[in-house]
């Protein structure tokens, strides 16, 4: 097959969507089958919407056997790229960025090259990816594939209008398969009227292979840690539960309980005006690490005690997954999705968003039970870990493209 993966951003950026198109990328090519990823030349989320965000200037670039191709985002105000979504595609959108006018001729043009066979977007609500990839799809008569990762919040914040919007329906109806990250996922969409034998609900997996080797010693010595760890891999801000850790990590300092907060991923413009207004105990409880190589989260995720993201804005959480590799305990939010993903009290505890008090409690309580620890941690990693790697989601994913190139 010649696959093309659309996506907002990709390799090395990280993110939920960025990781599950390009491991899947990843699992197609090693079974000799050749993909292409078309994305922005987006470096980080600042750059959808703003001029400074940093941007790469490579607009090609193979990263193992995988060639990517990156478009150029386009800046204007809010009502000028409103007004030209509509002429372009005829939806009235109230999520504009990024503005990539010219993503489907870059479909196109590369298209002559090496025709596709298939098209597989994601994720809403980035509108210049998902309808540049669906007409280009339906202009050359190839199947449209899309995982929209829709982010459900709670019973309190519901995102649903943000990241599925009535013409994104319209959008789904029209696709030719979807992937769902969840179960409740896929309810919504069928509660929504999205043709139920449409929706397959695989999700992400994890390579074993690729997370072994974490040396948590190794990490504690480099840094000189000797506290119990605190992890938490995102890109930080209120959403993702980061500022809840922050509290939480003072509310466990001042009662006397020593603890280090190690923050991987790109910290956002409210994390950082956050922390940079806390008091110096706080900080130098912390490690702010920003974007870090592979190898260093996975030191991390082996040294760490607790691992914890407790965001209201995910559809999936596949960092939960590689903590539990590393058998260790995971703490998230109460939303919608977590609740399917994490089992409270059987391998994490789920907490209410924005709570840095309930957050603290259960970390001290996490803290002083080495054996719950453990117990969480394992059955994590024999339920939730074992049974969500790539060798038993690939095939899943194959089946529905090879099934949709038989029909096509």
């Amino acid at each position: 097959m010649k696959i093309l993966h659309a996506v907002q951003r990709s390799w090395p950026c990280t993110g939920g969507t960025e990781k599950l198109m390009l491991d899947l990328s990843q699992q197609f090519s090693k079974d000799h089958h050749d993909v292409f990823i078309h994305t922005t030349q987006a470096h980080d989320l600042h750059a959808f919407w703003s001029r400074t965000g940093r941007k790469f200037l490579e607009k090609i670039e193979t990263y193992k056997d995988i060639t990517i191709y990156r478009s150029e985002i386009k800046y204007h105000s809010r009502i000028r790229l409103i007004y030209a979504y509509w002429k372009q595609y005829k939806i009235f959108t109230q999520t504009p960025y990024p503005y990539v006018p010219f993503f489907e001729e870059a479909l196109t043009h590369h298209h002559i090259h090496h025709p596709y066979e298939i098209v597989h977007a994601s994720a809403l609500p980035y509108d210049s990816i998902i309808y540049g990839a669906y007409h280009f799809a339906k202009k050359h008569q190839l199947p449209f594939v899309i995982t929209p990762a829709i982010h459900l919040g709670n019973e309190r914040l519901d995102l649903t209008r943000t990241f599925c919007a009535k013409h994104h329906k319209t959008l789904l109806k029209k696709s030719n398969a979807i992937f769902t990250n969840t179960i409740k996922e896929k309810n919504y969409l069928i509660h929504e009227g999205i043709p139920k034998n449409s929706i397959h609900p695989i999700g992400p997996g994890i390579d074993f292979d690729e997370l072994k080797g974490g040396d948590g010693i190794r990490v504690r010595h480099q840094y000189n840690i000797s506290d119990p760890i605190l992890l938490s891999i995102a890109a930080h801000c209120k959403n993702k539960g980061s500022l809840d850790l922050l509290k939480g990590i003072q509310i466990l300092t001042e009662k006397g309980i020593s603890v280090t907060g190690v923050f991987i991923g790109p910290p956002q413009k409210d994390f950082n005006t956050y922390f940079k207004k806390q008091p110096l105990t706080l900080q130098k409880k912390c490690l702010i690490l920003g974007e870090q190589p592979e190898s260093i989260k996975k030191d991390f995720l082996s040294a760490c005690d607790i691992f914890i993201m407790p965001s209201i804005t995910d559809s999936f959480g596949i960092v939960y997954f590689e903590a539990w590799y590393y058998k260790k305990p995971v703490i998230g939010a109460h939303t919608a999705v977590m609740e399917e993903i994490i089992h409270d009290s059987k391998d994490g505890f789920l907490v209410p968003f924005n709570r840095p008090q309930v957050l603290a409690k259960k970390v001290q309580e996490l803290l002083a039970s080495r054996s719950l620890r453990e117990n969480l941690g394992g059955y994590g990693y024999e339920m939730k870990a074992l049974r969500h790697q790539w060798k038993y989601k690939y095939p899943q994913f194959k089946d529905v493209y090879l099934r949709l190139l038989h029909h096509s």
